[in-house]
């Protein structure tokens, strides 16, 4: 280790011991968006700015940061800066140049967080202070070369996953040892679920019927997460539910007119985050029927809708998709075969006429959800780091 690493490293450890953790969280992200990872951004931020002193830095609002903070679900404002980045190519490159710019202008003994890949390989490259200060949260290792990631993983302090099998590829592929890594899988919004209305409050509320039997699915409407079945089993089912699909865009929404089932589903659009736990709380199911056609998705992933269907306190059907089911233990939701429609129609069916049982199963759930949010989350990640650093 070079003096100035050793240097860094002083400066870090006395921050830790006499003061508050000091956080930029670096993006190129842009707000407001239906991805999920927007969601995922914003609530670990708000979580990181009430245990730390902390920085958002973001590509691109469209619409003022009150806006955003009301679309997602933030409770407590916190310090939210936009870089107005350049989209020209390469816009990668361009990007770590004015991050690098942040980096430079940071108090001393700042940590440094980022989750994509691009712009940490090319900081790393240009700014010593960033390289010797950084953890990674790792939510792909497959979109870019492996040469990218095993010089981020190298360098970083520490190595956040959100998934277990994701974890052992770093292990095995990319030599990263234990104890520069984290398994810390997505989480929900307390707020959102720990006070959440009965399911007649809540169809009173959203203007929906209280006699219907209503499933509910909520996401993006991709093939990714099974939209094709979703419409396939509405057909199915016809009038025995209501169906309602809470998100996506106006232009992704069009494009499923043609598809036979269109017309037996209430396509709802996106809606404030805090919203949404309303419609999830006036179903009967929930259903998050990833598909299990996506291989990386399949075994990688870390569904913000999984835990916030638990919370819900809904009975909820999910894909048997490795993912899903390390989030959620067996006997706190149905697993389903992915992308065979028929085995879902039999699930809801089932879990409409044992509502007795499927209820008691999603209030046991909902405890076990209730305990995995963004607040726990991220003095998991702060602890680690403290322990990393020291």
């Amino acid at each position: 280790m070079d003096f100035f690493a050793i240097h860094d490293s002083i400066s870090i450890l006395h921050l830790l011991l006499f003061s508050t953790m000091i956080i930029r969280y670096l993006t190129t992200l842009e707000y407001p968006s239906n991805y999920a990872n927007r969601t995922q951004v914003m609530k670990m931020s708000e979580a990181f700015a009430e245990r730390a002193d902390f920085v958002l830095y973001v590509s691109e609002a469209k619409v003022s940061q009150k806006n955003i903070f009301q679309l997602y679900g933030v409770r407590t404002p916190f310090r939210f800066e936009v870089l107005a980045l350049s989209k020209k190519k390469p816009r990668a490159i361009r990007a770590a140049f004015a991050l690098k710019k942040i980096v430079d202008a940071s108090p001393e003994g700042t940590v440094f967080y980022i989750r994509e890949g691009l712009p940490a390989f090319f900081l790393l490259v240009i700014s010593s202070r960033f390289r010797n200060n950084f953890f990674y949260e790792a939510h792909s290792f497959s979109r870019h070369s492996l040469f990218f990631y095993k010089n981020i993983f190298r360098y970083a302090r520490g190595i956040v996953a959100t998934n277990l099998s994701k974890a052992e590829v770093f292990k095995k592929r990319f030599g990263v040892a234990v104890d520069k890594l984290l398994v810390a899988p997505n989480a929900i919004d307390l707020g959102d679920f720990k006070d959440i209305p009965t399911k007649v409050e809540a169809r009173r509320k959203l203007a929906l019927s209280l006699d219907k039997q209503i499933v509910v699915f909520v996401g993006k409407p991709s093939a990714e997460r099974g939209i094709d079945l979703i419409l396939e089993v509405a057909r199915v089912l016809g009038d025995e539910a209501l169906f309602l699909a809470v998100g996506g865009s106006e232009s992704e929404i069009k494009k499923l007119e043609i598809i036979p089932g269109f017309q037996n589903i209430k396509f709802i659009g996106q809606k404030p985050h805090s919203e949404v736990a309303t419609y999830m709380a006036a179903a009967d199911v929930l259903i998050g029927p990833n598909s299990g056609k996506f291989h990386d998705l399949s075994l990688y992933a870390s569904p913000l809708k999984t835990l916030e269907y638990l919370a819900s306190g809904t009975p909820a059907i999910l894909s048997a998709i490795p993912a899903m089911q390390e989030m959620v233990p067996d006997e706190f939701a149905t697993f389903a075969t992915p992308d065979v429609p028929q085995i879902w129609v039999e699930h809801i069916r089932r879990i409409l006429t044992h509502r007795v049982e499927a209820e008691e199963r999603a209030s046991r759930g909902r405890e076990y959800a209730l305990m995995r949010n963004w607040g726990s989350r991220s003095e998991k990640i702060l602890q680690f780091m403290q322990k990393t650093i020291i």
